[in-house]
């Protein structure tokens, strides 16, 4: 930690402290300064009684700081069981002070080691450090945001360790990261002119990452000037989330010049991913890179599937009452997301299983503040059914209100135009619920390939484009599940199995971390073929 950069905190814990009572302490600290950053847990040789180490520091950190965070720390302590225990080392390195902070006061910390060694200091010299760029912690943005969420937190499990530097973050992002083991940190911010920032992230004193990961044209910049300026050792990652090409037709501005922003934005992702280790996100991605980066660095493509978590039951009742037919998504972008084509298929539904077959409930969630009225105005005229309520709410990063948006559903719906991958629907299989899938997504590429052909024709659906075609296939699709909601929470059942054994989250780690260290054995090779076309 340099003297004349803005203080902050590095927080290392004893391995018994728990992961709820280390997000109390952090939330404390993290009202007093904005950079915290947790480090490895302490070793277990450390004095008796140590519940974590504190080191405050820097140019602009003044006594009242010390003191503030002291404070913190003692009330931390008065609330952790048998009080009295335990104590917290607090030392400020431009100061050379070391303190014991104990429940009812401080004391010089004579028998305190000059560096209170990490746990897994010996280890660290074989363990991985990565530096992901990323623009938000928790996923307000959308599906990039979400997989750099998950991406990180399974990197944690396969044992590297990560900072993860963001331009801001709240309380609630550093405890969420922080209790599985990712470390915030302050990333550089970008310069008026929108170029990437050339100064260093607040990494703690002597960490070098190993890598450096870049996510499309968000923060891939980022990582380049990253890399050049401060961490010539590292090997960059340039992650691919989406295809301009594909985009960028699918959100028509009467003043662009569509083929001229779609070749621009083309380009630019191809030099970023010059010099770079390339990671696609997905089949259809993949597809696209493996055939253009061949004139770029003649390196092709490493392949990361998304994986299938394993918190939601395997199998699932619909629920009683009117069925919940739900689209995820941010309707900024409804053309891509084929929302009108989601709204005619549920009309058509709706008239085929005729009027004795009761209501229907269609939930948005993803639609901008104060622009719920008219996305369900226009939406009710392309249902053009009275039987179908539509239900708009606004885009969440709730990941709780988001889960208990697919636990009610009986159905959720992904007819995108154009998806590099499909997280959303991801979730819904996740969780047991009934999807439909558009086969333009990367999503429905890899249900294609991993899943056999009577699972693949209740779940892939074609998007041709063409709003008579479209209008009847989906809507046959979503009548048939409507009209048996109990096998098709079978269907999504027997999805749910097969997918969260062909991909795991430590699978997609694994493609990473092999990325970094090519010697090192990989545990996973995606297929090049297979399932059915």
């Amino acid at each position: 930690m340099a003297d004349d950069e803005p203080w902050r905190v590095d927080v290392r814990f004893a391995a018994t402290v728990p992961v709820v009572r280390r997000n109390e302490l952090l939330v404390l600290v993290r009202s007093i300064v904005l950079s915290v950053v947790v480090g490895d847990d302490l070793a277990d040789d450390q004095p008796a009684g140590t519940a974590a180490l504190i080191t405050v520091g820097g140019l602009r950190c003044g006594p009242d700081d010390v003191h503030r965070v002291a404070d913190a720390a003692r009330h931390w302590l008065r609330t952790m069981p048998g009080t009295g225990q335990q104590r917290v080392a607090m030392r400020t390195p431009h100061r050379g002070a070391v303190w014991w902070i104990e429940p009812t006061g401080a004391l010089p910390a004579q028998n305190v080691p000059p560096v209170l060694r990490s746990r897994s200091e010996a280890a660290a010299r074989e363990r991985t450090t990565i530096l992901v760029l990323a623009d938000e912690w928790l996923p307000l943005r959308g599906g990039l945001s979400a997989l750099n969420r998950y991406l990180c937190i399974a990197l944690v499990h396969a044992g590297a360790q990560v900072y993860c530097a963001v331009p801001a973050f709240s309380i609630d992002e550093v405890a969420d990261a922080a209790s599985s083991g990712v470390n915030l940190v302050t990333a550089p911010q970008t310069t008026d002119a929108g170029e990437a920032p050339r100064s260093r992230p607040e990494l703690p004193d002597g960490v070098v990452p190993d890598a450096v990961v870049g996510h499309g044209r968000i923060t891939g910049p980022m990582a380049v000037s990253q890399v050049h300026d401060h961490f010539r050792t590292a090997v960059r990652l340039h992650i691919v989330h989406s295809e301009p090409d594909e985009v960028a037709w699918h959100k028509l501005d009467p003043d662009e010049d569509v083929g001229r922003t779609a070749e621009e934005r083309t380009a630019a992702e191809l030099a970023l991913c010059a010099g770079a280790r390339v990671i696609a996100v997905g089949p259809r991605l993949h597809q696209w890179l493996d055939r253009d980066l061949r004139n770029v660095n003649g390196v092709p493509p490493l392949r990361l599937d998304p994986g299938f978590g394993t918190y939601g039951q395997a199998t699932r009742d619909p629920l009683p009452g009117i069925p919940q037919v739900l689209i995820l998504g941010r309707m900024g972008d409804h053309m891509v997301k084929g929302l009108d084509i989601a709204a005619r298929a549920v009309g058509h539904a709706v008239e085929l299983r005729g009027p004795a077959a009761g209501s229907v409930d269609l939930l948005i969630r993803g639609a901008y503040e104060h622009q719920g009225a008219d996305l369900r105005a226009v939406i009710r005229r392309m249902i053009n059914q009275p039987t179908v309520r539509v239900l708009p709410r606004n885009y969440s990063v709730d990941f709780e209100r988001i889960r208990q948006d697919l636990t009610r559903a009986s159905l959720m719906l992904m007819p995108s135009r154009a998806e590099g991958f499909g997280l959303v629907g991801l979730e819904a299989i996740v969780l047991g619920v009934p999807a439909l899938v558009s086969d333009r997504s990367g999503l429905g590429m890899l249900l294609r390939e991993v899943l056999p052909r009577e699972l693949v024709h209740q779940i892939v659906v074609p998007v041709e484009d063409d709003a008579e075609r479209d209008t009847a296939v989906w809507g046959h699709a979503v009548a048939a599940i409507l009209r048996n909601r109990r096998a098709a929470f079978d269907t999504a059942a027997a999805v749910m199995a097969i997918m969260a054994r062909e991909r795991t989250w430590a699978m997609a780690a694994d493609v990473v971390l092999t990325a970094i260290r090519p010697t090192r054995s990989a545990n996973v090779a995606w297929p090049s073929g297979g399932g059915v076309r």
